[in-house]
């Protein structure tokens, strides 16, 4: 049995670590973008000593 690495899979291989270090990059960029920093204060729980005063 022979093992020989093809060079197309090897291009491919390469691409795609490629493309998954984008896609991180981007994700991370995403994540820390302004507009997911204010999404999540806006979705954060409100604690009940917060709401129960509010609701007075």
């Amino acid at each position: 049995m022979q093992h020989q690495l093809d060079h197309e899979k090897l291009d491919v291989y390469q691409i795609e670590l490629q493309f998954v270090s984008w896609s991180t990059d981007l994700m991370v960029e995403l994540i820390d973008s302004p507009a997911a920093k204010t999404r999540r204060v806006a979705e954060a729980p409100v604690p009940n000593s917060v709401s129960n005063r509010a609701s007075c």
